[in-house]
């Protein structure tokens, strides 16, 4: 990908998966870079603005973060912008806009295995066991084969330790 924009080419599809991977790497610094260029690109692609959010969050700007979601929600209703808004809101400590974008998150996407995991931990720190069982138990159920590796075991053992 470097190799291409080294001989110039640029295009929305090259900067994001530029962007995908310095985000995976750690790197929010150089994803948000990518992502912001891919968003000129093509203001309306709505995970383009999702993905520059979780940089963003990566990044420690979450009043930046907020407003990339948000861009993404004027595209598009979409989950993984109404799962970045909950953690927003969690950083902030506003549990109720958490759990109703978590929840939202979820209407659009049901299998949306990082809302159901992130949704159970809500719930469980505000002592709704049920919610929490029922979310945790809807991630183990959904996770993608070869996802989630770390979180997997910590779902279990919230689940074990409800019963």
């Amino acid at each position: 990908y470097l190799t291409a924009l080294h001989q110039g080419i640029q295009d929305e599809m090259l900067l994001s998966r530029l962007g995908e991977i310095y985000l995976r790497g750690g790197d929010a610094k150089q994803a948000i870079g990518y992502f912001e260029q891919a968003a000129q690109f093509n203001p309306l692609d709505a995970k383009c603005h999702s993905n520059l959010g979780t940089a963003y969050l990566q990044g420690g700007r979450a009043a930046d973060a907020e407003r990339a979601f948000q861009r993404a929600l004027v595209v598009q209703p979409y989950a993984p912008a109404y799962n970045g808004l909950a953690i927003v809101a969690m950083q902030r400590h506003d549990l109720a806009s958490a759990r109703r974008n978590y929840e939202r998150a979820l209407q659009l996407n049901p299998e949306y295995a990082e809302a159901q995991f992130n949704l159970g931990l809500l719930c469980r720190q505000t002592g709704d066991l049920s919610c929490a069982r029922t979310a945790f138990r809807a991630f183990l159920a959904d996770v993608p084969a070869g996802a989630y590796k770390n979180v997997i075991p910590q779902a279990k053992a919230e689940l074990a330790t409800m019963k």
